[in-house]
């Protein structure tokens, strides 16, 4: 649809889903299939923008993180814990989980408005990025593991010896 509405976007599909694009669209897109080298996918990281997670389900995806952490902006449906990490044109941009084709719809608008004012792309990347290392480096992860194992052993009622 972009390229019919003359909206300037790649679109790079990683993983096996060729199928999920219709055949009409699918040499507008390219298709990686799945990647297992740590390097490629840090190739795509470091040349995107943006990354769609239009789940109707799902946790927190790991993708999300990894993409944040190269500066790479989400946008995402408000699903499982999505939302408690992303700030809509903040550090990502949120969606509301609809049919298809109001997703699709509301990407399109989304990709004009950003296309026409790149000083927010600049701005959500470099908050994204900032996010990343704030709330998912390994210092930050090792203070909310330490915190959670202290929480957990002071929970803990000591046993009585003589039972």
């Amino acid at each position: 649809m972009c390229f019919e509405k003359k909206i300037s976007a790649n679109f790079t599909i990683i993983g096996e889903m060729p199928l999920s694009v219709v055949a009409h669209y699918r040499k507008y897109c390219t298709f990686t299939g799945e990647i297992k080298s740590v390097e490629v996918m840090k190739k795509y990281y470091k040349n995107s923008d943006f990354i769609l997670i239009t789940s109707m389900r799902e946790g927190f995806p790991l993708v999300v993180m990894e993409a944040m952490a190269y500066g790479v902006i989400p946008i995402s449906t408000k699903v499982g814990g999505i939302p408690f990490h992303i700030k809509s044109w903040d550090n990502g941009i949120l969606i509301e989980n609809e049919t298809e084709l109001d997703m699709v719809k509301k990407i399109l608008e989304i990709i004009k408005k950003v296309n026409k004012e790149p000083s927010i792309v600049k701005k959500m990347s470099f908050n994204a990025y900032q996010y990343a290392v704030e709330n998912f480096g390994p210092t930050s992860f090792c203070n909310k593991y330490n915190q959670l194992i202290q929480i957990k052993s002071l929970s803990k009622t000591p046993k009585n010896e003589n039972t």
